[in-house]
């Protein structure tokens, strides 16, 4: 999650996501109306994908569409995909 309420900055970071992690057509989501992130313009500075998140993407986790707005934890939260089916050996022994 980015710790952001920035709409502009979710959106920033989705369009820098999701050419190399967007998961396949049939597993993609989008945020019910009341928490997607509404596009106003390009943001003056590129935000940070948080550490988290680029761990998952590491790993292999696709995200499965735009992010949503969490007003209540003040975030912008990226639904995550991650196929344990997928992972080496490592990867598992290391995290699961």
């Amino acid at each position: 999650a980015l710790t952001s309420q920035d709409p502009d900055a979710g959106l920033e970071v989705f369009r820098m996501l999701k050419e190399r992690f967007l998961t396949l057509p049939h597993l993609r989501t989008n945020p019910l109306p009341k928490y997607a992130c509404p596009f106003e313009e390009q943001p003056e500075t590129q935000p940070e994908i948080p550490k988290l998140l680029r761990a998952y993407l590491t790993v292999g986790a696709q995200i499965c569409g735009p992010p949503a707005l969490d007003k209540a934890f003040g975030t912008i939260d990226f639904l995550t995909l991650l196929d344990l089916s997928k992972l080496s050996a490592r990867t598992l022994r290391r995290y699961f």
